[in-house]
């Protein structure tokens, strides 16, 4: 826990002890880390490598946002509208309650 908050604080960002413990525990419970007791804390590691995550988490967006296709989703990074407006009319309201 103390690593990921002193990397987390060298890139620039503070983050409380409880928001990393929060985040951790969630990625515990999605099976994307890894958490073994030792002694009185926690060590955690990661299941996946960033390739894998990247894919699983385009995954989830391409079946969010775009109906599982990755071929609209593709579309709809590359500018070429045929997303639709529609579409990227849902994902600004997700994002926006996301972000709320």
């Amino acid at each position: 826990m103390r690593a990921v908050r002193d990397d987390m604080a060298g890139a620039g960002h503070s983050l409380a002890y409880t928001t990393v413990m929060t985040l951790l525990d969630r990625l515990a419970r999605r099976d994307a880390v890894s958490r073994t007791k030792k002694g009185r804390s926690f060590l955690y590691v990661p299941k996946l490598n960033r390739e894998q995550a990247l894919a699983h988490a385009l995954e989830e967006l391409a079946a969010t946002f775009f109906g599982g296709s990755q071929v609209e989703l593709r579309s709809y990074v590359a500018g070429n509208g045929a997303a639709g407006t529609a579409v990227a009319g849902a994902i600004e309201e997700d994002l926006d309650i996301t972000l709320l």
